[in-house]
């Protein structure tokens, strides 16, 4: 009979799992960055806690956390590379066989240059996955760069780069505005000193628990209101001051419903619009113009025009007020202008450059960029990039637009993270050269 006790804890300081190394590290799983201590015992990881000392998430770590050793030690780890010997692309029941890393690095080295010699380098891309370095400082780039080739890309078209760019359209910097803990710099509490949260498509309650727990410590201190707007109710919501159960893909509509009351009102901070926020006049002339209003934001949302009302009058007073989004935004229509949208809001109420304020657009990071050494001599000229979206790949296997990819390097599954999944396996199915560095088959 199998006995499980739920009273006591049995191995509690077990010298055979006490640890004889901890390392200090970080999490990379997401942006909150969580400090984590690594045991190891006879040189291998047998387990992850949370880092006491950071300062935000105070020794705590999600589900993610007890994860990482089996990832490490996973039996099913592809461990050497595997070659394709019998099947048919998509076929479940091809054979995959082993050979060295020579092996393999010589045959895409050859593909490559063959590509290269006789339809040119832009038929080759590459997506990486959002938790490794790109763009023009990291290996991929530079690859690429010496290559040839203009198709070095991300997960970014399928994630958030839509409230990336609209801060850096908007502010310069395509980062979200404000952080956790004590800024370093002016020895100021940040969001945790808010006095209004808002949370649009976010659920961080499941999504970035550790940050979560951070502001819900905060809230218990300052009192601040939390609004949580989502179309489903999320554990988030559950403790919000104020759920709202938005129409899908009407974000925007509620952010000008917002600004449209707070400038008739007059309720934005003039002082700051004056001194720091460019086209505050055209806003005004976009916003009559459209004729939007809380009433016009009601027939678009279902959210009552009242209420809307109430929820900017109430953002417009808070002095700071933390607007946070993430996919429940960036993965709806017009998701660049909804946080145009949201940014215009932040602005005008003076909650930029501010501690406790901003915009809190969550997207993901990843290591900084390497300090490599400057390229000795002129890379090749690049032909135009594939264009932005998550179906281009296919469109570019199946119809040769605007010209025909050959070879894709590919981390992720774009069968479940591209839209038509049926017409993505068929362009697969019919690509010359794949090549897949995953952790798992």
């Amino acid at each position: 009979m199998l006995f499980r006790s739920v009273r006591f804890e049995l191995t509690r300081e077990s010298g055979a799992l006490a640890p004889d190394e901890v390392v200090r590290s970080a999490c990379q799983f997401c942006n909150s960055l969580c400090g984590i201590e690594v045991l190891k015992k006879g040189g291998r990881v047998i387990g992850i806690r949370g880092d006491a000392q950071d300062p935000v998430a105070q020794g705590g770590l999600c589900v993610k956390a007890d994860m990482m050793p089996q990832l490490v030690y996973n039996p099913h780890r592809v461990k050497t590379p595997l070659k394709r010997a019998r099947g048919r692309k998509g076929d479940p029941n091809s054979v995959f066989e082993p050979v060295s890393w020579d092996v393999a690095l010589d045959g895409i080295a050859r593909k490559l240059i063959e590509i290269r010699a006789t339809t040119g380098p832009q038929g080759v891309a590459n997506k990486t996955s959002g938790r490794l370095p790109r763009g023009t400082g990291s290996i991929i780039g530079r690859f690429f760069d010496l290559y040839g080739s203009p198709n070095a890309t991300d997960v970014g078209p399928v994630c958030n780069d839509a409230g990336g760019n609209a801060l850096a359209w908007t502010f310069g910097l395509g980062n979200f505005t404000n952080g956790y803990g004590t800024d370093g710099s002016t020895g100021k509490e940040d969001l945790g000193a808010s006095k209004f949260f808002l949370f649009l498509g976010t659920n961080q309650a499941e999504t970035h628990p550790v940050t979560f727990e951070y502001l819900l410590r905060a809230r218990q201190a300052s009192g601040a209101p939390l609004v949580v707007v989502d179309p489903r109710r999320t554990p988030t919501a559950a403790y919000a001051d104020e759920y709202l159960a938005i129409r899908p893909h009407t974000d925007m509509a509620l952010a000008y419903g917002m600004l449209a009351h707070i400038v008739e009102r007059e309720l934005y901070d003039k002082a700051f619009v004056q001194q720091w926020v460019l086209g505050f006049d055209e806003l005004k002339a976009h916003i009559k113009a459209q004729g939007f209003s809380p009433d016009w934001a009601e027939q678009a949302t279902t959210i009552p025009a009242q209420t809307i009302r109430s929820l900017a009058e109430r953002f417009a007073a808070a002095k700071p007020a933390a607007i946070f989004c993430n996919a429940g935004v960036s993965h709806q229509m017009n998701a660049f202008h909804t946080y145009r949208a949201l940014a215009f809001l932040s602005a005008i109420t003076g909650n930029i450059g501010q501690p406790g304020g901003g915009c809190n657009f969550m997207h993901n990071t990843w290591p900084g960029e390497l300090d490599l050494p400057p390229i000795a001599g002129e890379t090749p000229k690049k032909a135009a990039p594939l264009p932005v979206g998550p179906d281009w790949f296919a469109t570019s296997i199946l119809e040769s637009k605007p010209y025909t990819l050959r070879a894709i390097f590919m981390a992720g599954n774009p069968l479940v993270d591209s839209a038509n999944s049926a017409r993505v396996k068929e362009a697969y199915a019919q690509l010359e050269f794949l090549v897949y560095p995953g952790l798992f088959m």
